[in-house]
Protein backbone atom coordinates (compact mmCIF):
# COMPACT_ATOMS: atom_id res chain seq x y z
CA UNK A 1 0.00 0.00 0.00
CA UNK A 2 1.84 2.84 -0.78
CA UNK A 3 0.52 7.00 0.90
CA UNK A 4 -1.19 4.81 3.56
CA UNK A 5 -1.96 5.93 7.26
CA UNK A 6 -1.62 3.88 10.35
CA UNK A 7 -2.68 5.37 13.37
CA UNK A 8 -3.70 5.15 16.64
CA UNK A 9 -4.21 1.31 16.66
CA UNK A 10 -3.59 -0.87 19.70
CA UNK A 11 -2.13 -4.39 19.04
CA UNK A 12 -1.38 -7.43 21.62
CA UNK A 13 -0.83 -10.95 21.66
CA UNK A 14 -0.73 -11.25 17.62
CA UNK A 15 0.62 -14.72 16.86
CA UNK A 16 2.88 -12.40 13.95
CA UNK A 17 4.15 -9.10 13.88
CA UNK A 18 2.18 -6.28 15.76
CA UNK A 19 2.15 -3.74 12.24
CA UNK A 20 3.86 -5.17 9.34
CA UNK A 21 4.93 -2.62 6.47
CA UNK A 22 5.92 -4.62 3.25
CA UNK A 23 6.50 -3.28 -0.01
CA UNK A 24 5.28 -0.30 0.23
CA UNK A 25 6.42 3.86 -0.08
CA UNK A 26 4.82 6.76 1.62
CA UNK A 27 3.64 5.40 4.59
CA UNK A 28 3.19 7.05 8.01
CA UNK A 29 2.68 4.89 11.02
CA UNK A 30 2.09 7.42 14.52
CA UNK A 31 0.77 6.41 17.61
CA UNK A 32 0.24 2.35 17.65
CA UNK A 33 1.05 0.43 20.44
CA UNK A 34 2.40 -3.26 19.89
CA UNK A 35 2.56 -5.32 23.02
CA UNK A 36 3.06 -8.96 23.79
CA UNK A 37 3.48 -10.57 20.03
CA UNK A 38 4.85 -13.68 19.24
CA UNK A 39 7.00 -12.30 16.81
CA UNK A 40 8.34 -7.95 15.88
CA UNK A 41 6.38 -5.46 17.23
CA UNK A 42 6.55 -3.63 13.78
CA UNK A 43 8.25 -4.69 10.72
CA UNK A 44 8.86 -2.38 8.22
CA UNK A 45 10.39 -4.49 4.99
CA UNK A 46 11.54 -3.66 1.66
CA UNK A 47 9.61 -0.44 1.75
CA UNK A 48 10.44 3.30 1.35
CA UNK A 49 12.42 5.14 -1.81
CA UNK A 50 13.57 8.81 -1.93
CA UNK A 51 11.01 11.35 -1.97
CA UNK A 52 8.31 8.61 -0.63
CA UNK A 53 9.81 7.75 3.01
CA UNK A 54 8.45 5.50 5.74
CA UNK A 55 7.59 8.14 8.73
CA UNK A 56 7.50 6.15 11.84
CA UNK A 57 6.78 8.50 15.05
CA UNK A 58 5.71 8.19 18.02
CA UNK A 59 4.78 4.82 18.65
CA UNK A 60 5.42 2.01 21.63
CA UNK A 61 7.15 -1.50 20.80
CA UNK A 62 6.99 -3.53 23.99
CA UNK A 63 7.63 -7.03 25.53
CA UNK A 64 7.68 -8.81 22.51
CA UNK A 65 8.88 -11.93 21.51
CA UNK A 66 11.62 -10.74 18.67
CA UNK A 67 12.23 -7.34 17.90
CA UNK A 68 11.02 -4.37 18.89
CA UNK A 69 10.93 -2.80 15.56
CA UNK A 70 13.05 -4.23 12.53
CA UNK A 71 14.09 -2.17 9.65
CA UNK A 72 14.88 -4.44 6.52
CA UNK A 73 16.03 -4.14 2.59
CA UNK A 74 14.38 -1.07 3.37
CA UNK A 75 14.80 2.77 2.39
CA UNK A 76 14.61 6.68 3.54
CA UNK A 77 12.83 5.29 6.76
CA UNK A 78 12.61 7.59 9.88
CA UNK A 79 12.13 5.72 13.24
CA UNK A 80 11.27 8.76 16.06
CA UNK A 81 9.95 9.36 19.30
CA UNK A 82 9.20 5.87 19.73
CA UNK A 83 9.31 3.81 23.42
CA UNK A 84 11.21 0.14 22.74
CA UNK A 85 11.04 -1.49 25.81
CA UNK A 86 11.16 -5.15 27.41
CA UNK A 87 11.69 -6.72 23.56
CA UNK A 88 13.23 -10.31 23.60
CA UNK A 89 16.06 -9.63 21.17
CA UNK A 90 17.09 -6.26 19.83
CA UNK A 91 15.04 -3.18 20.84
CA UNK A 92 15.71 -1.84 16.72
CA UNK A 93 17.30 -3.80 14.79
CA UNK A 94 18.42 -1.88 10.91
CA UNK A 95 19.55 -4.34 9.04
CA UNK A 96 19.66 -6.39 5.01
CA UNK A 97 21.06 -3.79 3.05
CA UNK A 98 18.84 -0.82 4.69
CA UNK A 99 20.19 2.33 3.90
CA UNK A 100 19.16 6.47 4.73
CA UNK A 101 17.39 5.34 7.51
CA UNK A 102 17.35 7.50 10.99
CA UNK A 103 16.44 6.59 14.48
CA UNK A 104 16.17 9.88 16.19
CA UNK A 105 15.17 10.72 19.73
CA UNK A 106 13.79 7.24 20.62
CA UNK A 107 13.63 5.65 24.58
CA UNK A 108 14.97 2.14 24.21
CA UNK A 109 15.80 0.22 27.01
CA UNK A 110 15.38 -2.87 28.89
CA UNK A 111 15.67 -5.25 25.54
CA UNK A 112 17.46 -8.70 25.85
CA UNK A 113 20.04 -8.17 23.66
CA UNK A 114 21.25 -4.60 22.12
CA UNK A 115 19.22 -1.01 21.85
CA UNK A 116 19.84 -0.71 18.36
CA UNK A 117 21.85 -2.86 15.88
CA UNK A 118 22.93 -1.91 11.95
CA UNK A 119 24.41 -5.08 10.47
CA UNK A 120 23.59 -6.87 7.43
CA UNK A 121 25.49 -4.04 4.84
CA UNK A 122 23.19 -1.27 5.82
CA UNK A 123 24.56 1.87 5.27
CA UNK A 124 24.36 6.09 4.97
CA UNK A 125 22.16 5.58 8.59
CA UNK A 126 21.54 8.14 11.11
CA UNK A 127 21.72 6.95 15.01
CA UNK A 128 21.26 10.69 17.10
CA UNK A 129 19.63 11.76 20.29
CA UNK A 130 18.08 8.22 21.69
CA UNK A 131 18.81 6.91 25.03
CA UNK A 132 19.95 3.54 25.43
CA UNK A 133 19.81 1.94 28.65
CA UNK A 134 19.66 -1.32 30.59
CA UNK A 135 19.80 -3.88 27.63
CA UNK A 136 21.33 -6.73 27.73
CA UNK A 137 24.41 -6.40 25.77
CA UNK A 138 25.27 -3.30 24.14
CA UNK A 139 23.78 0.31 23.50
CA UNK A 140 24.36 0.46 19.53
CA UNK A 141 26.20 -1.97 17.50
CA UNK A 142 27.15 -1.57 13.90
CA UNK A 143 28.99 -4.74 12.97
CA UNK A 144 30.34 -6.41 9.53
CA UNK A 145 31.29 -6.25 6.36
CA UNK A 146 29.24 -3.14 4.36
CA UNK A 147 27.95 -1.99 7.35
CA UNK A 148 29.56 1.56 6.57
CA UNK A 149 28.76 5.73 6.56
CA UNK A 150 26.56 5.00 9.53
CA UNK A 151 26.62 7.98 11.78
CA UNK A 152 26.06 8.03 15.36
CA UNK A 153 25.73 11.17 17.39
CA UNK A 154 24.89 12.84 20.46
CA UNK A 155 22.73 9.80 21.88
CA UNK A 156 23.57 8.35 25.77
CA UNK A 157 24.23 4.81 26.54
CA UNK A 158 23.79 3.76 30.30
CA UNK A 159 23.61 0.18 32.57
CA UNK A 160 23.77 -1.94 29.16
CA UNK A 161 25.20 -5.25 29.63
CA UNK A 162 28.38 -4.58 27.66
CA UNK A 163 29.50 -1.83 25.58
CA UNK A 164 27.80 1.65 25.12
CA UNK A 165 28.69 1.52 21.59
CA UNK A 166 30.04 -0.77 19.61
CA UNK A 167 31.98 -0.97 16.35
CA UNK A 168 33.05 -4.47 14.34
CA UNK A 169 34.15 -5.42 11.03
CA UNK A 170 32.85 -2.25 10.11
CA UNK A 171 34.59 0.35 8.07
CA UNK A 172 34.13 3.95 7.70
CA UNK A 173 31.60 5.16 10.84
CA UNK A 174 31.39 8.12 12.67
CA UNK A 175 30.93 7.71 16.36
CA UNK A 176 30.57 11.84 17.52
CA UNK A 177 29.40 13.15 20.64
CA UNK A 178 27.74 10.23 22.42
CA UNK A 179 27.92 9.67 26.19
CA UNK A 180 28.59 6.06 27.77
CA UNK A 181 28.19 5.72 31.38
CA UNK A 182 27.84 2.88 33.60
CA UNK A 183 28.01 -0.23 31.12
CA UNK A 184 29.14 -3.73 31.53
CA UNK A 185 32.20 -3.12 29.03
CA UNK A 186 34.46 -0.15 27.81
CA UNK A 187 32.22 2.21 30.17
Amino acid sequence: AHGTTVAGNAVSASAGDGIHISESHANTVVDNDSRDTHNDGFEIWDSGSEGEPIVFDGNVAEDNDWWGIVVSQSAYTTVANSQVHGNANDGIAVWSNSHHTSILDNDVSDNGRSGVIVVGGSHQNTIAGNVFAHNGRNGVVVADAGSELNVVVENEAMGNGDAGFAVGQADNNSLIDNVSTDNGVNG
